[in-house]
Order: C-alpha cells, then structure tokens, then sequence
C-alpha cells in the first residue's frame, strides 16, 4: 500500500495520504511552485500527467514537453522541459503530442493515455511494449476487450489521471468521478452502488476534479543496530599537553528494497543527543552543529523525570558538497556512509566517538543520551523505526 498519492489541479497540488484509517489530506492545496522546486511557467500550472519510474526519479508532462524531476532531491532534475518527441522516441505520433494520464504498474511496465487510446511502456527497453500474445498492438483503444474493462462510457473516451495504489487496485479519475480497477484483469471493480464514484464524495479534502495523480515512492521498513565499545579510550594529544577521553559506538541500518513503490533512498538516518561533559568537576559546554547551517548549538542536558521536553537536539554536520543530508553523510565524511550511495544503496553504516578534550591531568566525564531514527524523507520525515542508548566515559587526560 502506498503512503502518499500528489493531486494537481490548476496551479494547486494537493498530497493525499490513502492508508485506511487515514485516508486524508496531509499536505496543500499549496501552489506547485511552492513545493517542486525548479519548476518554472508553464509547469507550475495545469500538469497533464505524472508518472513515477520508480528509480528515485518521476516526469512531469505539460502540452509536448515532459520535465524529469528527482524525487530524493526534491528538484528538477533537468534544466529545462524536453520535448517528448525527443524523450520518447518510441511514441506513436499522438502521443509525443501530450499525455493525458499515466502510472507506473509496478512490474517494469508503465501505462499511458491519450485520448481513447493506451499503451504499454517497457521500461527497462526504454521502448512501447510487445503485445501479449492473442492482443492487438499498442496503442489501444482504453476500453474493451483488449483494453480496460467495464468501463463506464464517459472513461471511453480518455481519463484524466491515474493512480496505482500498489494493493493490487487502480484508480481512474474523469470530469470528477472516479473508477477503481483490478489491476490484474484490468476490469472495473463491481460494487454497489456501481461506479464510477464522486471525488468530492470519497476523497476528503480534494478538489472536485484533477488534472492529474501520481502514487508517490517511500522507504519501506527499517532495521537499526546499534554497538557500544566496551570501554573508554584515554588519548594523548593531539595539542601539546592535553589529550582527551572518547567512547566509540558504530550504528548500521538496512533498509528494505521493493517492491514498487518502495525505495531504499527514501530512508534516511537521524541522530539526536542530549547529556552533559565535565572537566574537573565543572560543567563544560558542548556545542552542536546547526543541522540548518547557522551557529553552533548548546547541547541540552538530560530532563528530569517526566519532563515534557525530551531535550533532545540533533547531532550531524551540513556538507554543501553532499546531495543527501543523513547523519554525517558521506563521502566525502567518512564518519558515515551510504553503501554504496543513498541513491541505490540499503545500507547505512557510521562509526561515532563522542569525546572531551582537556589538560594533562585534568578529569573528564561525559554522560550521553542518544536517539537514532530512521526517517522516511520522501513523505514528511514519518519515522520509521527508532532506538536509544546511552554513553558514559570518564577518565584522566594523559601527558603528552
């Protein structure tokens, strides 16, 4: 089941969560430019189709020109629109004229629509598909034997947006109503009263008519380990006559791969912190990097019992040069990494040393709180999984 289907009418988006005891509205109607950054006249307004390819990236198609836009990074993922016809070598003549509806089927196929007609995308052959045997060739006409079935009439002639629900249903959206199809006999479902069904009715909170729908990508699940070095580390040095006390911990986390729409680059590792350092029994001030880029932040001490706030603030560097933000991202960090990118990469793997420095025989402690969670970045940081431990070291800064 997806988490999260993007609604476009006008100049209006609207992002729709359909799990059931959801089943609302979660984001908008906030206007396209807001939200899909790089996108510019006339795509910010009346988008015909969108269909996500399932490989972190999604296309945006307007008149005779398409848009690819990068789902982890939230941004165009080209400078400028291109033309179908150059995109899309494989279309018939029609269909290098404008899309009117298309979704990604989840089995290596995407469907497009133009007027009353469809077809079938090989994905992996970047070319119109081969007809099943026994069928006629693509394009087809949407309704009938060889087509969608059961189709009201009004369908017939074209749709305007389509969405996969990954469940096994596809829903049809026309003049606003809609259709729900069983993918595999591509027949409209029977129910009673028989569809098609009114959005305004079904879909809280959306506009009365769309102009297009895409089902969104998202992480899957997540598992998170955490291991804490036995024992402190006393170390000399680096500046002449101090040292420092450290601890290490290594975090790892393996995300899930598939099926459509899951993506491993939608998982993103966070971690958080709270505590106290001392140098000879005084408080020391610890600072956090600001995760927006700004000043240092104070560390927070560990709340009191039942406190509302749990004082925890996050632990991570900002690179410029690094296009996913995760915990300390790398390259070209190697605190921590995507393996081998967060891209196509399952796997997260850092190694942490939380640490004081001081004086040649000065004492030193720290006591840590740490919250490692993984997020789900394509649909509003929803947190997948999360765990918590703790870190204690003390000890006598060494000579030099």
């Amino acid at each position: 089941m997806i988490k999260r289907i993007y609604f476009f009418k006008g100049d209006l988006f609207w992002a729709y969560d359909p799990r059931p005891g959801t089943d609302r509205v979660v984001e908008g109607p906030r206007t396209i430019g807001e939200k899909w950054r790089g996108l510019v006249p006339p795509f910010t307004r009346d988008i015909d189709a969108v269909v996500n390819w399932g490989d972190g990236f999604a296309y945006l198609f307007k008149g005779d020109e398409y848009w690819k836009y990068d789902i982890l990074l939230n941004r165009t993922a080209t400078s400028t629109p291109i033309k179908i016809a150059d995109g899309w070598t494989d279309f018939p003549a029609d269909f290098k004229l404008g899309i009117d509806a298309a979704f990604n089927g989840g089995e290596g196929k995407a469907y497009f629509f133009k007027d009353s007609q469809y077809l079938r995308y090989n994905i992996a052959n970047g070319a119109v598909d081969t007809p099943d045997p026994g069928t006629v060739p693509y394009p087809r006409a949407i309704a009938g034997p060889n087509g969608w079935r059961n189709l009201p009439s009004s369908f017939a002639s074209g749709i305007d947006a389509a969405v996969n629900m990954c469940n096994g249903k596809i829903y049809f959206f026309k003049n606003g109503t809609y259709v729900r199809l069983t993918f595999a006999t591509r027949t409209v479902d029977q129910v009673t009263p028989p569809y098609p069904y009114s959005i305004a009715d079904n879909w809280p909170g959306l506009p009365t008519e769309v102009n297009a729908g895409v089902e969104w990508s998202h992480a899957g699940s997540a598992m998170l380990a955490i291991t804490i070095a036995p024992d402190c580390e006393v170390i000399a040095g680096p500046f002449l006559g101090g040292g420092s006390i450290r601890r290490m911990f290594t975090a790892v986390a393996e995300f899930s791969s598939g099926p459509y729409p899951v993506l491993c680059g939608c998982a993103q590792y966070r971690q958080f912190v709270r505590g106290s350092t001392m140098l000879d029994a005084i408080p020391h001030q610890a600072l956090l990097p600001d995760p927006n880029g700004g000043q240092p932040i104070p560390m927070l001490p560990i709340p009191a019992s039942g406190a509302l706030d749990e004082n925890f603030l996050e632990d991570g560097d900002v690179n410029a040069t690094v296009q996913f933000y995760g915990h300390r991202d790398g390259p070209p960090d190697p605190i921590g990494r995507y393996q081998p990118d967060q891209r196509s990469g399952c796997r997260y793997q850092m190694v942490d040393r939380p640490f004081v420095q001081g004086l040649s025989g000065q004492s030193a402690s720290f006591d840590l709180d740490f919250k490692g969670v993984v997020i789900d970045a394509c649909n509003g940081d929803e947190v997948i999984t999360e765990k918590r431990w703790s870190v204690f070291c003390s000890g006598i800064i060494p000579d030099q």
